[in-house]
């Protein structure tokens, strides 16, 4: 098995963004699908010693869960003397979500996972405005708030670094070199616009980029966002309007009061101006995708990533790209 592993992604922390959409089925695919792609861009990093950063919920059937599990078995294969070093996993888990990580859960994956828990403090609340948790009788208003906020510091975050001990007190910077994304919910989502919308706005707005590979035949927000790629003039498609989200959106209408009426802390970025600025940013660069995505590919080849329904094909864009992409370790 050594021999199919190389060093292709050493030092390089890669965030994958994947997760359900409304129209999976739409679109002749299921769950499966999705895990299968998952799993075998996922399998290739790591063997190629690359990390992974993956900011989802640590829940049952949930990816987070099965991508620890595969790293896991990916560690436990040949002997102690011939087992090949992988990469491991840091999930970036926000507010509220992490009140369910335990240190037992910690402990039990300690060598397959680093879990980093983004707090209200880190998203920049004030002490008045920090919930103990999103539990019943506080204000849905606050609760909605500061859970948008803080996804976005997460996301931001994931890009900018953060600094984590690992064990023996070892410092180090955490940082995603490179994204992929693939899927996403459109209406069914807690902070400020879809997460796939917002983790491609970070890796596009990054200074000096970070190569983003995206996955749109499969639909979803990553669909979406191919749509719009594409599109031969600049009209704006209504999944990416405010409307749509207070229209489609449960809770949304909420969120946008929220905004109205309270702090906003100084990193955060209120709806309007974040969806103002993905559509800037699309409208500006898709005319030459390779410029627009600094991921090894070139124009037509982003194209084709965009398009493929084929696992295989997506995933051999995606290594290739990274082999060539020249701000890949920044």
């Amino acid at each position: 098995m050594g021999t199919h592993r190389s060093k292709l992604c050493d030092h390089t922390v890669i965030g994958i963004s994947i997760s359900e959409s409304e129209d999976l089925l739409a679109h002749g695919f299921g769950r499966e699908h999705l895990r299968e792609i998952f799993f075998a861009l996922c399998r290739s990093i790591l063997r190629r010693t690359g990390d992974l950063a993956y900011g989802g919920h640590f829940q049952r059937e949930s990816f987070t869960r099965e991508l620890i599990q595969l790293i896991s078995a990916e560690q436990e294969e040949g002997t102690a003397d011939s087992r090949p070093w992988i990469g491991k996993l840091y999930n970036h888990s926000p507010w509220p979500y992490y009140l369910d990580i335990t240190p037992e859960v910690e402990a039990d994956w300690i060598d397959s996972c680093k879990f980093i828990r983004i707090t209200q403090e880190m998203a920049g609340f004030e002490a008045r405005e920090i919930l103990p948790g999103a539990e019943a009788g506080v204000s849905s208003l606050r609760i909605a708030f500061n859970k948008a906020v803080v996804l976005t510091a997460m996301r931001r975050l994931m890009v900018e670094g953060i600094e984590i001990t690992e064990a023996r007190a070892l410092k180090k910077n955490i940082r995603v070199n490179a994204r992929v994304i693939l899927g996403g919910p459109t209406t069914q989502f807690t902070g400020i616009m879809p997460g796939i919308f917002e983790e491609a706005l970070f890796a596009l707005e990054c200074r000096g980029r970070r190569p983003l590979y995206v996955l749109g035949g499969f639909g979803g927000a990553a669909g979406c966002l191919t749509r719009y790629l594409l599109k031969s003039n600049a009209a704006r498609p209504k999944e990416f309007t405010l409307d749509f989200y207070r229209n489609e959106v449960s809770g949304y209408a909420t969120l946008h009061e929220a905004f109205e009426q309270l702090r906003v802390p100084p990193n955060a970025r209120r709806p309007a101006e974040a969806v103002d600025a993905l559509c800037r940013v699309i409208e500006d660069g898709r005319h030459d995708l390779g410029s627009l995505f600094e991921n090894g590919l070139s124009h037509g080849d982003n194209e084709k990533l965009l398009r493929t329904t084929d696992g295989g094909e997506a995933v051999t864009l995606i290594l290739r790209g990274l082999e060539k992409a020249k701000n890949l370790k920044l």
